[in-house]
């Protein structure tokens, strides 16, 4: 299993106000063993690092919205204990469409949510 190039984009956004921040695509990409968990409206991805700290940090800014197939998505990382978790969720009720991961998602950062839906700032 590998990280697909938007997720290492996610997690490299995610990062970067992190002093390891840098580096979290290029751990990933090393990681000998990733995986994912699907939830339905959503899914995990996981892997460890010993280069990733022990203290739990939550990775949600900036924003990081994924748009494919007009539905929308959003990421927020997760490390603790050497290891990292990506969570990728649909925002309102729609799911995640088959085989998500392989499609050609697109990636923005957004300012701020309101009602749970992203806002854009033209």
């Amino acid at each position: 299993m590998t990280l697909r190039q938007f997720e290492l984009d996610v997690l490299g956004l995610l990062g970067s106000s992190t002093p390891y921040g840098d580096r979290l695509p290029l751990l990933a990409r090393s990681a000998s063993t990733i995986e994912v968990e699907y939830t339905g409206v959503g899914y995990f991805l996981s892997f460890d690092s010993s280069s990733l700290p022990l203290a739990r940090a939550v990775l949600g800014d900036p924003l990081v919205i994924g748009e494919v197939d007009g539905i929308v998505c959003g990421f927020i990382a997760f490390v603790e204990n050497h290891s990292l978790t990506l969570e990728c969720y649909t925002y309102g009720d729609a799911g995640l469409p088959p085989h998500f991961r392989d499609r050609d998602v697109v990636l923005r950062i957004e300012t701020h949510v309101s009602s749970g839906l992203p806002l854009h700032d033209d």
